[in-house]
């Protein structure tokens, strides 16, 4: 694929708050579970796109099948609202916070009874199945893929789903624990089994940091049954915020082929947040006019929404569009796109400039009443020290001058002040570049790097506006890390008021040999979570198969490596391997609750994209689909770390959420750099996926 379609995949930082309003209840058929067991949907690169759709492959997922003069209790339920809080304001914060909501992470008994005496018969099954398993376990046991055996999840997190391969028609799922008196036993047919939204409720409310076990035994005729176990563990905090994903359908960008979708912590379908046709904003070209009608776009529309980061209050998002790379900002909270109104109509052209990247906004700057965002942006003329203008403004400031090395951090006012050239006449490019050089000192700057000669790309700024986490490397391409890259390393500057300072490598992160990249600071800015790629092999880090998922103190030190990194072992598959990429923090940090065995632990939690299980190949990678994972601080500064959970409501749609009765359709895309931080999403109904 040639630079010219050759595009990336990135985002930053996002928060969000949910806000109920109905419930639709999804049956599905057993060829639906089939699906789920064998598909995931999948992510690539190229193009500002990422994946597959489908129909679902005789899935049946439809509307809530009961009238409301049927008196159908779901109507009622909250059983999705897994980031309430109680203002049903944004639940983010830069300190370590106690439980929130229902979640109060104390035990209500000693000895539960969330679970029935009896078992659980499905899919026609009675009880004369009992007796096969009642024989001692023999065979190859079943291979259980989820739940991840040692994962800790927070309390308000989906519902645990077991899914498991192995050779029998016949299933027997035992899930028990010491406090519960008796253990939950479900016979079934099908090898995708999900946990009740009644049982789920009463575990998450009194288990906490207790194994529950997993057993699961696999028959077919009346043979012996093999078996296999794993153990999990619920965390006595809730996650905070929601999360924003870009997935798209091809590799081709479009107006139906990329888009942004959103979803809450313990929501199981999701909601299209932003499509190319919602951003408002006239696009430019590289040679400064407006953008040619191109891959189903009109003149001017962005055709993409890549590379997306928040605003700092949560409100908007800042989208990459597809060549040159430029900018805009659109509002998300009710999916009815537009530009905020604290984004200026020049702040807004000010992201026309060509050859930017990912791009960043800190909660404590924008606090203080700025609007300011910060992006890495390709060389050009007017961004060196000894600039002096030529007769080509537009050239000066990259238009048709693209180069594809030493790029630079730049700040942007999304307020500043000036006047929006005409978009219109002969050589009106010109007059593009003279306004954007005009504003050079009031409403961009270059953010000095002393003592980095790399050039940097990913930038990450922190919650309090205070420093600059990013990638330095030899090589950089488009606001990424280049194909023909040697070096990657995290560094960090001082923003200075937007000055910046000194660059310095962050110890520990920064190892000769070894990729480091995509840095993102915790919620606290105590961490930083990064890629690391300790091998290569001769090929370009940028989306590199053995990426894998590091933590490190935002002061440097010793990296820990998650536990996070490794699928299930009896699928075969490793770490180094299966494209980890991409983390982000929650926006909460939560404190075990004072008088438990818990209290004073620091509970962090870490979403990233993976392309274990990938049913499929698109375009230059693996199919990728999104993880979360949960990093514990003990009382005495350990860090923990965890399996993660696969989140399986990323296979479903919420595509009318404010009909009175939404409707949820399985959906397959490509899900790739997703962001875990300051959104407040577009208003879903929660939805009980059966």
């Amino acid at each position: 694929m040639s630079d010219r379609w050759n595009g990336y995949g990135c985002n930053q930082n996002w928060r969000a708050f949910f806000v109920p309003e109905r419930v639709a209840m999804i049956r599905s058929s057993r060829a639906r579970l089939g699906l789920l067991a064998a598909g995931w949907a999948s992510a690539v690169l190229a193009s500002c796109s990422a994946g597959g759709t489908g129909g679902g492959d005789g899935v049946v997922v439809g509307q809530r099948p009961v009238s409301p003069e049927a008196g159908n209790d779901a109507r009622d339920l909250d059983l999705g609202g897994g980031n309430l809080t109680p203002g049903n304001g944004p639940d983010f914060g830069d300190v370590a916070t106690p439980p929130t909501g229902d979640v109060t992470g104390v035990p209500t008994c000693e000895q539960c009874t969330d679970f029935p005496a009896e078992p659980v018969f499905e899919d026609g099954l009675g009880p004369d199945v009992q007796a096969v398993f009642s024989q001692a376990a023999s065979g190859t046991p079943p291979c259980i893929i989820e739940p991840a055996d040692g994962m800790l999840i927070p309390a308000n997190m989906l519902r645990p789903r077991v899914r498991f391969t192995g050779q029998g028609s016949v299933h027997q799922i035992t899930i028990s624990t010491p406090r519960e008196v008796n253990p939950l036993v479900v016979y079934t047919t099908k090898s995708t089994w999900t946990m009740s939204p009644e049982h789920w409720g009463g575990l998450s409310k009194n288990v906490f940091e207790e194994d529950v076990t997993v057993t699961v035994k696999t028959s077919s005729g009346n043979a012996a049954p093999s078996q296999s176990q794993v153990k999990f563990r619920i965390a006595p905090v809730p996650a905070g915020g929601s999360m924003v994903y870009w997935a798209a359908t091809t590799e081709q960008p479009g107006l139906e082929t990329t888009r942004l979708m959103a979803f809450g912590v313990g929501e199981e379908a999701v909601v299209t947040a932003l499509r190319p046709g919602d951003v408002q904003e006239t696009m430019l070209g590289d040679n400064g006019r407006i953008k040619r009608q191109e891959f189903g776009a009109p003149v001017g529309q962005a055709r993409c929404v890549g590379c997306h980061t928040s605003t700092g209050d949560g409100k908007a998002v800042i989208t990459g569009d597809h060549w040159p790379w430029n900018l805009a900002v659109t509002d998300i909270t009710g999916g009815q796109g537009g530009r905020p109104a604290d984004v200026s109509p020049f702040g807004a052209f000010l992201l026309q400039m060509p050859w930017l990247g990912v791009s960043t906004t800190s909660r404590g700057d924008w606090a203080t009443g700025k609007r300011t965002l910060i992006t890495s942006a390709t060389r050009r003329p007017a961004m060196n020290a000894d600039f002096t203008p030529s007769n080509t403004p537009h050239q000066d400031m990259g238009f048709g001058q693209r180069q594809t090395a030493g790029d630079g951090l730049l700040w942007i006012d999304l307020a500043a002040q000036g006047t929006v050239p005409p978009l219109e006449g002969d050589q009106y490019e010109r007059a593009v570049g003279t306004a954007m050089l005009a504003a050079k000192g009031t409403g961009w700057g270059v953010i000095a790097r002393d003592g980095d000669p790399g050039g940097a790309v990913t930038p990450d700024w922190s919650h309090d506006g205070q420093t600059i986490a990013y990638t330095s490397t030899d090589g950089t391409s488009d606001g990424r890390i280049g194909d023909n890259a040697n070096v990657a390393d995290i560094y960090t500057v001082p923003y200075n008021a937007g000055a910046g300072g000194t660059a310095t490598p962050l110890p520990g992160a920064s190892l000769p040999g070894v990729g480091e990249y995509y840095p993102d600071y915790s919620a606290d800015d105590r961490f930083i979570a990064f890629t690391r790629v300790e091998d290569r092999q001769g090929r370009k880090y940028y989306y590199h198969d053995r990426g894998e998922i590091y933590v490190i103190p935002a002061a440097g030190g010793t990296a820990t490596r998650l536990a996070a990194n490794d699928p299930a072992a009896c699928t075969n598959e490793r770490s180094p391997g299966v494209l980890n990429s991409w983390p982000k923090w929650s926006p909460t940090v939560r404190v075990g609750p004072e008088g438990t065995p818990n209290a004073g632990k620091r509970y962090y939690f870490v979403l990233f994209s993976s392309a274990r299980q990938s049913p499929f190949r698109l375009g230059q990678g693996p199919a990728s689909q999104l993880y979360m994972a949960t990093v514990v601080e003990d009382t005495d500064g350990t860090l923990l770390t965890y399996p993660a959970m696969y989140l399986w409501n990323q296979s479903f749609e919420i595509v009318n959420p404010g009909a009175d009765y939404p409707q949820v359709v399985p959906v397959q895309t490509s899900n790739l750099t997703p962001a875990f931080d300051e959104f407040i999403i577009p208003p879903r109904p929660p939805v009980i996926v059966r």
